[in-house]
Order: structure tokens, then C-alpha cells, then sequence
């Protein structure tokens, strides 16, 4: 009873102790000895503690201590003692009531209510309250319910143990190896942390400083902005950067720069798409998540960047990357992260996110990402690239994409390409970065399902349903001012049941046309009734009934250099030998032309011209055997000069077409054979889509393999039009000369098959009552071929029709009259 001492301790340590004298003692410093047995406790004591290393706590004062001093059976003493502490700051009363209790092993305090101490750090009071206090044998220090708060931080944890915090003596204070906390909870504004579990590991600089160098983690979240940002790790293991640098990344809201080497599982994201709310470290989202992003994005693709990103910005992201993940690699496995709208609805999920970051072992850092994109309740998209950037440019990349979110970007490439909901591609690449040739290389194979494609050019309706895949092989080589040579080599494209092979070279600069393009397409023998239910429905809209059988192959080449279009080169060579139309389409039947029938012919702009007859089947039609020869003669040597030697399709005419039509700037020759015409007036219309000339090829080359060429070219000359509303050569006759057609002589024939490209050009030629220079010319030319290519005239006839000037018929009010009603019909003006 009535035992008094004083203790000193400073920086943690004790360094003086002054006991009371012995009874009889004459010493007051003399040795402590006390024979202790139970005993009752009953004192005071006030604890002042100057600091504990940058910390400066409040004094502490503890008033009616009580308690009992006891020894079991072992002789080993315990101590338990009840007392108020009293930490007073000033500011208000802080009162506790403790229980002490002391063994030789171990001691533990608890405070009703919890203990509440002041201190100061850096000029910043700290307020912390404890409910328990614990050490074991080991020096391990445990505190239970302790809560700090400081000025905008407030913190607490269920527990935190301080291993290492005592040494075994039990009276000095160490820096602890490592401290863990359990139920962790901090807020500070608008941001808080909370972690089931997190163990922090400390070390030795090497200066004498123990600072953190690792943290782990179990279940770990962040709430930033107010919610705004809200992301969960189930486990957590990092490195932390030095003292220095993660003081200087905490006081630039910059938590991340902490870390380094992070390493977790099952990582969350929750982010409100709201860019005001956004941290600041989430300043590259803002323009994605602003209300008026799609529309900006939707305006750059049709419009060019009049402030195009400088070249090197991409290369020092990439630098950056390089350079910060290369010091803080990161592990991140079965992710998922979620996009909010303002009004609570998701957005976008990713799932199965993982990145995984590494120095590769021939430099520069390796980088694996992955997940998957759900939007709407559905996946949109997967990625799975590995890849490795080295000196702030991508050296190598491979993997897989796959999803509609994917065929939505290509189909942004172009303003012809569209997709359906479900339209989706499947992409797997791998690329090389240029070593000693400068090509960029890309090999891989690519799937594209439920495309739509319009233009046009190629079909009046949208092409719908294009599904396809190919293998591929694309190299780039690409110069700092010059344009793109790009090579393709297509191993094998499978369009539905048709498989091809194809190449493409191609001089091209962006955003201007290719300057050269070298194209070549090759289809391996096969099934031709795959081919054909495999063309798409809208390219051949009048060929529902198509059906093929037997077998095809064919291989075309097409070279163009922009800067000379009558360069073009256009070889096809097919061999359809093996291949047979069973069926074409409604009303199509091209061995029904070897009988009776009547046709209307139809026009663009009036339809269908039900006042004209023409055909086998009336009074119009001319048969063979009544065509003078010299009107059949005139008829292919102005249309067709290798009529004899064709099969319908006449690849040559086709190339000049397109040389003309290049060279020019827009559609000036069709490039038709004979028979091709004759199925157009038969079949078809005058569009000039490419599609509609597909359906032209296909039927020309049946009507070929069922009609001699003499029965077709009697069809020709007896159907198609050679004036407004003037069809067939009999017609024609008595329209422009008042003869029968046997009647006439080389001139005029030479005149009438010279109307056919221009009719209605010739036509007021014919109202003018002679012809001008260029179509004496014309009218010329028609006979000089006839004279090169038969004998049926030779030049001394030519020279007799002199100045070639055919006699007309007079026209009358009525012809007049008529051909400016056709004309105001067809759009042409009088």
C-alpha cells in the first residue's frame, strides 16, 4: 500500500525509474526490493509523454487506481487494476474507465467508454480513441476499437496489431515489422477507404528510418467524389513507393503513384458518368462521358480534324506507360467494372477484366489485357491482347477481339457499311513491328457476321446478311511525309458456301484517293451452286430462282495507277464449261426466245410502254432470213466486233469502259456485248449498278449457251430502240427513210445502226434534215469497219455515197409532236 515511483520514458524507451527506499533503508536510490505477495493496489499516477516520434500526446492522468496483485499455483503474478484515466486537452473532459490486467506474459486495458487521447502531428491535432489495448509474449501489440480523427480525416479499425512493438522486456517501445488491421474504415471530404483487412509490412531504408514497403489487402474499396468512383479489390498486394515519393502522389491526389508492383483479385469499378464528379486522375474520361460526345465523335469521323494530334503525342503516352509500369507493374485478375448514367441506369459492364503488366525479358514491357463488354444486358465485345511496347512504340502485338462493339468500330471505316443489332466480328491477329525491311505486319484471320452494305454503285437496295471470314496477311510500309504501301494476301476468304483467295496492292495516302492499286481475286474449282446461293439477294434482285449446278473456277486480275487510266489492265479468265443454270428468276427463260412472243419494251421514267409491240409474234419483227446481211453486219461491227468469238461477257469492253469512265470522272460506256444489251431490253433496266450488270453477265452467258448467235443478233436488230418510241430495225426504216428494210442501202444502214448508243442524238440530227461534221464522221467509220471486217461493201461503194449525206423523210408535225412528248416524258426537254 501507498507505493509511489517514477517512471521516465521518452521516444518510447524508459530511461529512468526511481523507485521508493526499502523500510530502514537509508537511500531513497537504493535497489527495489519488495517481497510482494497478494495485495491489495490502490494509487495514482499522471504519465506525461513528450512525443513518440513525430507524434506529441497530451498528458495523461490516472486517478483511483484499484486492484489486486495476485500469484497462482506456478508463483507466477498477475495484476489487475481498475482506474479512470483522464487524457484532458482542455477542450473537454476525456474520462475513462479502464481494467487493467498484467502477467508475466501478457497484459490487456479495456476503456468504458473507449479512451480517448489528444496529440499533435505536423501542426495538425489528432484525436484517437481505443476500447482495448493488448500485448502478448511476443511483444505484439493489439488495439481494439481505435478510431483517429484529424482535422478532414476520420479513420477506425476493429483492430490493429503491431507486431514486433515491445521488446520481450515489455517496457520499450520498437517500430513495429508489421501492422495489421481488420474492419478498416477512413473518410476524408467526399472519399473514403474500408478494408476487411489490411497488413502492412515495414523495413529498414537502409538510412535507419523504417518505413511501409508492402501493403496486402482482403476485400479493400474506395468511394471517391461522393460516389462517383467506387472500386473493390478482393485481395490486394503492392509495394509502395519510397516515404518521399508517396507523400509528394498522396498530396497530388495521385494514390496510385504510392504503389508500385500492385497485384490483385477481383477487382470493381463503379463509375457515374458524370464528368464534374470525376476525380481529377480521371481527367482522360471527361470528353468520352460529356453529353455532347457522341455527337463530336460523330462530326470528326464525316469531317477532317482541322487540328490533327501531333505525331509524337501517341509514341509519349506510350513512353509514359512504358516508363510508369515498368517501375509499378500490376496484376489484376477477374475484374469487373461498371459505367453509370446520371439516372442510376448501367451503361457498361466490363467483366472478366484482368491486366496484367511486366519487363519483357528483351526489354521494354510486357502488357496483357482482357475483359469483356456488356451493354444492355448482353456481351458486346471480348478483348485478349498481349503485347509489348518498347521505346515508346508497340513492338509486338497479338490476341483476339470479338464482339458487335468491334463490327460497330469497322463500320465506322466506311459511310457504306452498316450493321445489325446482332452483327458481330471475330478478329485474332498478330503484329510485328518493322525490323530490317520497315513493312508493319499483320497476320490473323478475321470473321464478319450479319454486315450490311450500301452503295450505289454496286446495288439500288442495301445488301443485307454479308457474313464471311477470311486468313489474311497485311503488311504496311509507311514513310514521314509519303504515302502507304500496303500488300494483302488474302489465303482464303469463305463468303457463306464460295471460298476465293485474293491480293491487294495499294499505294494509298490518307485522306486522299489510292494513287495504284493491284487487285487480283481467285476462285479454286467448286461447287457452283455454292457460289451462286452465296452472291447476296440484293445483288441479284430478278434472279430469285438462281439455281447452278456443276462446278467453276475463274481468276481476275485488275491494275491501276490513278495518274494514267488508260493504263488499266483487266484480265478474267474463267472456265464455267462444268456449270449449269437450272433456273434464273420469274418470267426469265432465255430458250423461250426460239418461240412466239411479244414484248413491251419498258423505260426508266415511263415504265412499262404499253402502245409498242415488238417480237416474233407481230408485225413488226424482221426473221433472220428477211434481215439483209449488211444489217446484221453493221449490227455487231458498231457493237460488237468480236460478237462471233464471245460467250456473252466481253472482258475487253469492260476494261475500256473503265479506262473511259476513270478518265472522265463519271459513267460515260457501259462496256455491253450484244447479247448483254439484248438481255437489258429483255430483262432488265438501264441502272448502272454493278450488280445489275451481274445479273446482265449471268443471264447474257445462259442466253449464249441456249441461242445461236444468229437467233440472238435477229433479236437485237428487231428490239432495240433507235429513236423516241421508234423500236426496231423496221420501224426505223420506215421512220427515218419511208423504205422497207430491204430496201435500204449502205448509207442509210450505216446511219440507223449508228443511232444506237445516241438515239435520240441522232434522232435530231435526223429533224435537222442533214448531218453535221461529227456524225458524217461516225457514219464513215460504221462503213469503213463494215469494209474491214466483210465484203459486203468495199470503198469504191463508200466513195459513191459521197458526201454521205442520207436522203431523210421530211419529218411531219405529228413526228414532231411526238418526239417532244417522249422527250418531255423522259426528262430531256424539248
Amino acid at each position: 500500500r501507498g507505493l509511489r515511483a517514477r517512471l521516465a520514458v521518452v521516444d518510447g524507451a524508459i530511461v529512468g525509474l526511481t523507485p521508493p527506499a526499502p523500510a530502514g533503508s537509508a537511500s531513497a536510490a537504493s535497489p527495489l526490493d519488495v517481497q510482494l505477495v497478494d495485495a491489495a493496489i490502490n494509487a495514482s499516477v499522471k504519465a506525461t509523454v513528450p512525443h513518440v516520434g513525430p507524434v506529441v500526446l497530451d498528458p495523461v492522468q490516472i486517478t483511483d487506481v484499484t486492484g489486486t496483485i495476485s500469484r497462482d499455483a506456478n508463483r507466477r503474478f498477475a495484476i489487475s487494476v481498475n482506474a479512470m484515466v483522464d487524457a484532458d486537452s482542455g477542450d473537454e473532459a476525456r474520462v475513462a474507465s479502464g481494467e487493467l490486467k498484467l502477467t508475466r506474459n501478457s497484459a490487456s486495458a479495456r476503456f468504458d467508454p473507449p479512451l480517448r487521447v489528444g496529440a499533435a502531428a505536423a501542426g495538425e491535432r489528432i484525436d484517437v480513441r481505443v476500447t482495448t489495448v493488448a500485448r502478448d509474449s511476443q511483444g505484439d501489440i493489439a488495439l481494439g476499437g481505435l478510431s483517429v480523427r484529424a482535422r478532414s480525416l476520420q479513420a477506425s479499425a476493429d483492430t490493429i496489431a503491431l507486431a514486433g512493438a515491445l521488446r520481450p522486456d515489455g517496457l520499450t517501445l520498437l517500430v513495429p515489422k508489421q501492422v495489421t488491421l481488420t474492419g478498416v474504415s477512413a473518410e476524408r471530404g467526399r472519399d473514403s477507404l474500408v478494408g476487411a483487412r489490411i497488413e502492412v509490412e515495414l523495413a529498414d531504408d537502409g538510412t535507419g528510418v523504417t518505413v511501409p514497403v508492402r501493403v496486402s489487402g482482403q476485400d479493400v474499396g474506395v468511394r471517391a467524389r461522393g460516389g462517383a468512383l467506387e472500386a473493390r479489390l478482393k485481395t490486394l498486394n503492392a509495394e509502395l513507393a519510397s516515404p518521399t515519393e508517396a507523400l509528394a502522389a498522396l498530396a497530388a491526389d495521385a494514390p496510385w503513384e504510392a504503389l508500385k508492383d500492385v497485384r490483385a483479385t477481383g477487382p470493381t469499378l463503379r463509375l457515374t458518368a458524370d464528368p464534374q464528379a470525376l476525380p481529377s486522375w480521371l481527367d482522360a474520361l471527361r470528353p468520352a462521358l460529356s453529353p455532347s460526345a457522341p455527337a463530336a465523335l460523330s462530326a470528326r469521323a464525316e469531317a477532317p480534324d482541322a487540328n490533327p494530334a501531333p505525331a509524337g503525342r501517341p509514341r509519349a503516352l506510350l513512353r509514359a506507360i512504358e516508363r510508369y509500369l515498368g517501375s509499378h507493374p500490376v496484376a489484376l485478375q477477374d475484374g469487373h467494372a461498371e459505367l453509370i448514367g446520371p439516372d442510376g441506369s448501367t451503361l457498361i459492364t466490363l467483366a472478366d477484366a484482368g491486366l496484367t503488366t511486366e519487363p519483357h525479358p528483351s526489354g521494354g514491357l510486357a502488357v496483357h489485357a482482357r475483359g469483356a463488354v456488356h451493354r444492355d444486358g448482353a456481351e458486346r465485345a471480348r478483348v485478349d491482347v498481349r503485347s509489348v511496347i518498347h521505346k515508346g512504340v508497340v513492338a509486338h502485338a497479338s490476341g483476339t477481339l470479338s464482339g458487335s462493339d468491334i463490327a460497330h468500330h469497322i463500320s465506322r471505316l466506311s459511310d457504306h457499311i452498316a450493321i445489325r443489332p446482332a452483327a458481330r466480328v471475330n478478329l485474332r491477329f498478330d503484329y510485328e513491328r518493322p525490323s530490317t525491311d520497315g513493312r508493319h505486319r499483320v497476320t490473323g484471320a478475321i470473321g464478319l457476321h450479319d454486315f450490311t452494305f450500301k452503295w450505289w454503285r454496286l446495288s439500288d437496295a442495301i445488301i443485307t446478311d454479308l457474313n464471311a471470314r477470311a486468313s489474311f496477311d497485311l503488311s504496311v510500309e509507311a514513310s514521314p511525309s509519303g504515302p502507304l504501301d500496303i500488300r494483302l494476301k488474302v489465303a482464303e476468304v469463305i463468303v457463306d458456301e464460295a471460298r476465293l483467295a485474293g491480293s491487294l496492292d495499294l499505294t494509298w495516302t490518307p485522306g486522299e484517293m489510292p494513287r495504284r492499286f493491284d487487285a487480283r481475286v481467285t476462285m479454286p474449282r467448286q461447287d457452283c451452286g455454292a457460289v451462286a446461293r452465296s452472291i447476296p439477294r440484293a445483288l441479284l434482285p430478278r434472279l430469285t430462282d438462281l439455281e447452278l449446278v456443276g462446278e467453276m473456277a475463274f481468276d481476275a486480275r485488275l491494275a491501276l495507277d490513278f495518274a494514267d487510266p488508260r493504263g488499266l489492265e483487266l484480265s478474267v479468265n474463267g472456265d464455267l464449261a462444268a456449270c449449269n443454270v437450272r433456273s434464273l428468276g420469274p418470267g426469265i427463260h432465255p430458250k423461250r426466245l426460239t418461240r412466239r412472243f411479244t414484248h413491251r419494251p419498258r423505260e426508266p421514267k415511263r415504265g412499262t410502254l404499253s402502245h409498242i409491240r415488238l417480237g416474233p409474234a407481230t408485225r413488226s419483227f424482221i426473221k433472220s432470213e428477211d434481215l439483209p446481211e449488211l444489217v446484221k453486219t453493221m449490227a455487231w461491227v458498231t457493237e460488237d466486233r468480236r460478237y462471233f468469238r464471245h460467250k456473252g461477257v466481253r472482258w475487253d469492253l469492260i476494261e475500256r469502259a473503265l479506262k473511259l469512265d476513270l478518265e472522265k470522272g463519271y459513267f460515260v460506256y457501259g462496256g455491253s456485248t450484244i447479247t448483254q444489251q439484248l438481255v437489258k431490253n429483255l430483262y432488265l433496266d438501264r441502272g448502272k449498278t454493278l450488280g445489275r450488270k451481274l445479273e446482265e453477265a449471268i443471264i447474257a452467258w445462259q442466253m449464249e449457251r441456249v441461242l445461236s448467235k444468229d437467233e440472238i443478233l435477229t433479236l437485237y436488230v428487231n428490239l432495240i430502240e433507235y429513236g423516241p418510241d421508234i423500236y426496231g430495225i423496221k420501224q426505223a426504216a420506215r421512220y427515218y427513210f419511208d423504205k422497207p428494210v430491204e430496201a435500204l442501202d449502205a448509207l442509210e444502214i450505216a446511219f440507223i445502226m449508228g443511232l444506237k448508243p445516241y438515239p435520240h442524238r441522232g434522232h435530231a440530227q435526223w429533224v435537222r434534215g442533214e448531218l453535221p461534221p461529227w456524225w458524217i464522221r461516225r457514219v464513215r467509220k460504221v462503213l469503213t469497219m463494215t469494209v474491214a471486217r466483210s465484203d459486203l461493201i468495199d470503198r469504191d461503194d463508200i466513195a459513191i455515197l459521197e458526201p454521205l449525206q442520207p436522203a431523210f423523210r421530211a419529218p411531219t408535225a405529228s413526228d414532231l409532236a411526238r418526239a417532244a412528248r417522249v422527250a418531255e416524258a423522259q426528262g430531256r426537254g424539248k
